[in-house]
């Protein structure tokens, strides 16, 4: 390229630059010019309907059409309050969206008033011929029914506003950005994604199964502690089912799909059960390298793609579901403790606890206080074949003598110093911490009163 080429090369490039930017500061400084006599007309909120009377009254929204992105959905507000999509499925809303969406619609406010009377051309320039999305709201207002229809626009470059005008209405407005974003929603935005939201006050029953594990649990309706009545009838470890519940509960779908023909024969499934016997059913299925799920319930069904953990939540070997206590009972329904072999006995005495063998007088609170909570921290490790020795021993009875429980401490594992033999109720022989065996106290001088103790030498 010859060196007058190369000058005339440069010079067109500094012409195209020269002429974008000019376009641009254009643009920004007509639409300056253009609101600049419109500023004390622009703070109307969005809902307002051009009429002064409603100038601070917040609607009550009961339906919504959103057109966005191709997609058309219609959602409907039932009596409870709650929002539901009625087309182009019928599915709950997602309340979080909803509540974005409607609160900006009830308080949100124009920014500026970009012209009075726009031409076609202009509609055009604006992305409002067609507009870009599209809410129509229907809400009462100061007890009368209206419905007002917003068209949003293209993005303002100058200062990342939007463009938007009311249907019925000539003038175009400019709003926050953050509008566009609350207000141009898909379906997949607006439908609840939350596919193992459960009432979990009300819940009462889990049937799980599957090609591994199978059991069932039940909530009790008083103390709301959960026990296995299958593989067997025993206590479950509440924390554990809790943690799991939560777990379950935070996932949500990646996507909603028409069907999966995998479902047919489910990997997993689980019911739950509520107070009043309603019941949600999920099938799960790992299809290739995507995990499925069918949700079945009063509602309907839906069938929605969601991440692969989620098959590991429930699918648990019952052993970690398993109360592992071995002392299973409540600090407040204890009123004796027996240990054994010296007969150091604890009896309840109202608020206060007294030591009454082999010495006598009252036990420190605190002291107790401590001993209930190791009590009921004893667990077990895990289970044992191994022959056992007793060394020690303790009895928790409650109210009338009744034996809550038992456990029998015995000798050091072999080879881990962490860790003693026990025995409990069931005679089961298990493995449990050296540490926790280590507080429990060995005479009565550890837990008397000074007072109490004073005369012992």
């Amino acid at each position: 390229m010859s060196p007058w080429q190369r000058t005339l090369t440069a010079t067109t490039a500094v012409l195209v630059l020269a002429g974008a930017l000019g376009a641009f500061a254009w643009w920004g400084v007509k639409l300056k010019d253009d609101t600049a006599g419109a500023l004390q007309a622009s703070h109307e909120r969005l809902f307002a309907n051009a009429s002064a009377e409603d100038a601070t009254a917040v609607p009550d929204f009961t339906a919504l059409t959103v057109e966005a992105k191709g997609e058309l959905t219609v959602l409907e507000r039932a009596p409870d309050g709650a929002w539901r999509l009625t087309r182009p499925v019928s599915a709950r809303a997602d309340k979080a969206v909803l509540e974005t969406l409607t609160t900006e619609l009830q308080t949100g406010r124009f920014k500026t008033r970009v012209t009075e009377k726009p031409s076609a051309e202009d509609l055009t320039r604006y992305g409002l011929r067609p507009p870009q999305f599209k809410v129509t709201a229907v809400g009462t207002l100061r007890g009368a029914v209206k419905t007002v229809v917003f068209e949003g626009g293209l993005e303002n470059t100058f200062d990342g506003s939007v463009f938007m005008q009311r249907a019925g209405e000539e003038a175009v407005y400019a709003v926050n950005g953050n509008v566009r974003f609350s207000l141009e929603r898909t379906t997949f935005d607006l439908r609840d994604k939350e596919l193992f939201h459960l009432d979990r006050q009300a819940l009462t029953q889990i049937d799980f199964q599957s090609g591994a594990h199978r059991y069932t649990l039940l909530r009790d309706a008083k103390d709301k502690r959960w026990s296995f009545t299958a593989p067997r009838a025993m206590r479950a470890e509440n924390d554990a089912v809790n943690r799991m519940l939560d777990a379950l509960a935070g996932f949500r779908a990646k996507a909603f799909v028409e069907a999966r023909p995998a479902l047919q024969t489910p990997a997993e499934e689980v019911t739950f059960t509520d107070s009043k016997g309603v019941t949600t059913h999920f099938a799960l299925v790992n299809d290739g390298d995507r995990a499925y799920v069918r949700r079945d319930n009063l509602q309907g069904s839906e069938i929605a793609e969601v991440p692969m953990a989620v098959l590991s939540v429930l699918d648990q070997p019952v052993s970690e579901l398993e109360d592992t206590a071995l002392l299973p009972f409540k600090p407040e329904s204890v009123a004796k403790i027996v240990f054994s072999p010296d007969g150091l006995t604890l009896e309840r005495d109202g608020d206060a606890w007294q030591v009454t063998t082999p010495e006598h007088g009252r036990a420190k609170h605190f002291k107790m206080t401590a001993l209930l909570w190791t009590l009921g921290a004893l667990k077990a490790k895990s289970v044992s074949k191994a022959k056992f020795e007793p060394v020690r021993g303790l009895t928790v009875f409650g109210p009338a003598g009744k034996e809550l429980a038992r456990v029998q401490i015995g000798k050091p594992v072999p080879g881990d110093e962490d860790r003693v033999y026990a025995k409990d109720s069931k005679s089961r022989v298990v493995e449990v911490e050296a540490a926790r065996i280590g507080e429990l106290p060995r005479s009565a001088r550890e837990l008397l009163e000074p007072a109490a103790d004073s005369g012992i030498r």
